[in-house]
């Protein structure tokens, strides 16, 4: 596992907060949109970083990211999003 994927991981697991509804999705980033905030992964989903839990953490810096990287994004369900 290298940096990247750690940090992110990590990041968004404390921003989001450890919940009984977490979820995680591991894959390489085929595309990455800094002005839309969001990152595709190899498996077709993409992931909106936009909101400001995210925003806050200075891991979820999309901008250190390539495509290609392997990653994890961890994420919590409020309600339905």
């Amino acid at each position: 596992m290298n940096w990247k994927t750690l940090a992110f991981a990590s990041a968004l697991a404390l921003g989001l907060g450890a919940a009984a509804n977490a979820d995680e999705a591991t894959g390489a980033v085929t595309a990455i949109d800094t002005a839309a905030l969001t990152v595709t992964l190899d498996d077709g989903n993409t992931y909106d970083f936009s909101k400001p839990e995210c925003r806050a953490e200075a891991a979820c810096n999309l901008a250190t990211f390539e495509v290609g990287d392997t990653v994890t994004i961890v994420w919590d369900w409020v309600q339905d999003t």
